[in-house]
């Protein structure tokens, strides 16, 4: 079978189509994807497709939440709240990448570019520096 395996993203090897239970990219329903993986892989991917694929709407409504906090902080920020304001948006920022780094969901363009693994990866090590840029913007209100 050719292609490369949707985990590693390497061509070659033992590869063999599995099916792995997704959500549908409006996330309201279920679908089933037939990713092509290398055989020594594919209880990885049925691992991390297990504990991140129903957190889509989840994952969704955090970032939300997280980018909404931050528009209403720079609002209060341009109020005159200056310590609070700048304080909420470091801890939303930090509060992000907290929730990059739990569900490392990247886009499915990343996906085919690198695989599931270094682009979850990529993603945690996204949010780890959005939890030291929060930490840092924080430490500028103080």
């Amino acid at each position: 079978m050719e292609g490369r395996c949707i985990w590693c993203n390497k061509a070659g090897g033992e590869l063999r189509q599995t099916t792995v239970v997704t959500r549908h990219p409006l996330l309201f329903s279920t679908a089933q994807g037939d990713p092509v993986v290398h055989r020594e892989h594919e209880e990885a991917l049925r691992r991390f497709a297990a504990r991140v694929g129903p957190s889509g709407r989840l994952f969704l409504t955090a970032v939300g939440a997280c980018l909404l906090a931050m528009v209403a902080l720079e609002i209060a920020l341009a109020a005159g709240a200056r310590t609070v304001g700048t304080a909420g948006i470091g801890l939303s920022i930090a509060a992000l990448g907290i929730v990059l780094m739990a569900l490392p969901l990247s886009t499915p363009q990343t996906v085919a570019l690198f695989g599931v693994r270094s682009a979850a990866r990529l993603v945690r090590v996204a949010g780890a520096l959005l939890v030291g840029l929060g930490a840092f913007v924080m430490l500028l209100a103080l």
